[in-house]
């Protein structure tokens, strides 16, 4: 989770950035003090007096570089970011910008007493600069705070109340593209300012943790990724009766302080299927043992589908197909999968950085199979272009993570999710990819 607070000096930045990231559990990160641990000078008002602006703004520049991969933390920007385009470019993906505005009497009512801004000597030109600034924090901001009349508390308060904030957690989860989908939703259906939906990658250790910090910040939506879909459970209110019966959890809801559990991976593997091929009687091998997998194999169960659970853990594989009643294959054993319909890889087996490894076989794909690999980065995998190479038809992870992803976020908002919006974004990206 990235918030980042912009507004003109004395705007509140640094105040309500310590407030918030004490009550949201964030480090705070305040710009200027990188900067000015940078310069070798002792305040910022030196750096402008005997280096320049434009050297204080190659500092900022520096610094924000640095930031870029920063995740988990408040963000206190200095009231000149927003001359830096470069600095909002490398900052915003997967962040909240808030703009703390402030009247220009408000601002000259708390800076009075205060010698330390050097661009608020000269009254009049600080007015010019105020006004000058005003539509770039406007341009840039994804919620407006008015913080005329208010305390620090009031202000913080404000900021929760008015962010609803969406968390995808992992590990990893850098590679996730459940921001830029879910984001580009808000936006298609302007709710984006009341929307936002971060990353966070949270280690195994740090889930506990993290899920009091859901409950004390009131994070309206949870989407769990790989290692989390299980291991979330117990630290739930309750489960969807479907959530239940699969085992795994991928999506969680905050219902007035109640930690409700889903699972919309079985609905966005078996939509993407159903596109290419009809799963009645089709049988099918899936690769894997944990959340994935358990909703992937309820999926086709659902749909009459005849399933075979391979994993390297035979014990893994052979629990999986006990609870679910299907089919155990073992992995020294791999021949069967020649005669099968479809093959599934719900595994992280081809994901980045390992996108030279398959758990399939090459020669054992044929023409008329039907494969899906549920990692969608890199988009294409090594068992897809394996899968492409013998003549197979293919379905992306794009496609599983589309429909899972407007499944959830119907869950989250209450509101019919833009698929061609969401859609287009992922295209989008991945033709900037190539």
């Amino acid at each position: 989770m990235k918030l980042i607070l912009i507004g003109f000096m004395g705007s509140g930045k640094s105040s309500v950035g310590r407030t918030l990231a004490k009550k949201l559990q964030l480090e705070l990160v305040e710009l200027d003090r990188l900067v000015l641990k940078s310069s070798g000078r002792k305040s910022i008002k030196e750096i402008f007096e005997r280096d320049g602006e434009t050297r204080f703004r190659e500092l900022e520049i520096a610094q924000a570089k640095k930031l870029k991969n920063k995740n988990q933390a408040v963000i206190a920007t200095g009231g000149g970011v927003v001359l830096n385009r470069i600095i909002l470019d490398w900052l915003r993906p997967g962040s909240q910008v808030i703009w703390l505005k402030a009247g220009f009497n408000t601002i000259t009512a708390r800076l009075k007493n205060d010698f330390t801004r050097p661009l608020f000597k000269n009254q009049a030109a600080a007015h010019k600069l105020f006004s000058f600034r005003q539509p770039l924090y406007r341009r840039y901001a994804d919620t407006i705070i008015e913080t005329d009349n208010l305390t620090i508390d009031q202000v913080v308060e404000q900021i929760r109340q008015k962010i609803k904030i969406c968390l995808i957690i992992g590990d990893p989860v850098s590679h996730s593209l459940s921001p830029l989908m879910h984001n580009a939703a808000y936006k298609a259906l302007e709710i984006g300012h009341g929307f936002v939906f971060l990353a966070s990658q949270v280690k195994p250790a740090e889930l506990k943790t993290t899920i009091k910090m859901v409950r004390v910040v009131g994070v309206r939506g949870l989407t769990c990724t790989i290692p989390h879909k299980t291991a979330v459970i117990p630290l739930l209110d309750r489960l969807d009766p479907v959530a239940e019966k699969i085992g795994a959890v991928n999506t969680v809801v905050n219902d007035h302080g109640q930690l409700i559990g889903y699972n919309t991976d079985w609905l966005g593997a078996i939509t993407a299927l159903e596109k290419v091929t009809k799963l009645k009687n089709k049988s099918a091998a899936v690769f894997g043992a944990g959340g994935a997998a358990r909703a992937i194999v309820f999926g086709l169960l659902k749909q009459g589908a005849k399933v075979t659970v391979f994993n390297r853990s035979v014990e893994k594989a052979w629990s999986l197909s006990r609870e679910a009643g299907c089919q155990c294959g073992f992995s020294n054993n791999l021949e069967p999968i020649k005669t099968m319909d479809i093959i599934i890889n719900a595994t992280s087996v081809g994901m980045v950085p390992q996108i030279n490894q398959s758990l399939v076989p090459k020669e054992l794909i044929r023409p008329h199979q039907v494969v899906l690999d549920v990692v969608y980065a890199p988009h294409q995998t090594k068992l897809l272009k394996d899968a492409t190479a013998q003549g197979a038809k293919i379905v992306p992870g794009l496609d599983m993570l589309l429909y899972q992803g407007t499944a959830q976020f119907e869950l989250y908002t209450g509101r019919r999710a833009p698929v061609s919006a969401m859609r287009r974004v992922l295209i989008k990206y991945l033709q900037n990819q190539l």
